[in-house]
């Protein structure tokens, strides 16, 4: 898991931007970063389970193919995280949203558990 976050330059720098602006109060820079680290991440998954590389399909259309391949191998862990994903996608989507420094907090740690979860899949 440690490794995947630094495997290339742009995830890397979409890490430390993310901790960077976490740590010095720009929370909703921070929530959209540590966002795109997680749908790079599910891309990823999906590119492995489905075996199709998923660019140019919409997020929504990524996180219900995988939702239904987990629900089939009844996998409610990742199902769940999914879920959580797409609960917080939904949150940054609104153009008037602007995250707290405690949401901002939570959704980091919801991006640690997502990779660390998910990462093991990859």
């Amino acid at each position: 898991m440690r490794r995947w976050p630094t495997s290339d330059e742009n995830k890397a720098s979409e890490f430390r931007e993310g901790l960077w602006n976490l740590i010095y109060g720009s929370p909703t820079a921070a929530g959209l970063l540590f966002m795109r680290l997680c749908e790079r991440a599910t891309k990823e998954l999906y590119k492995k389970v489905v075996g199709t590389d998923p660019m140019g399909m919409t997020r929504e259309q990524v996180f219900n193919d995988l939702e239904t391949h987990y629900t089939k191998s009844n996998n409610a862990e990742i199902l769940n995280l999914l879920q959580h994903l797409k609960e917080w996608r939904n949150k940054l989507a609104h153009p008037e949203k602007l995250l707290t420094q405690e949401e901002a907090e939570d959704l980091y740690m919801m991006t640690m558990y997502a990779l660390k979860t998910g990462i093991k899949l990859l």
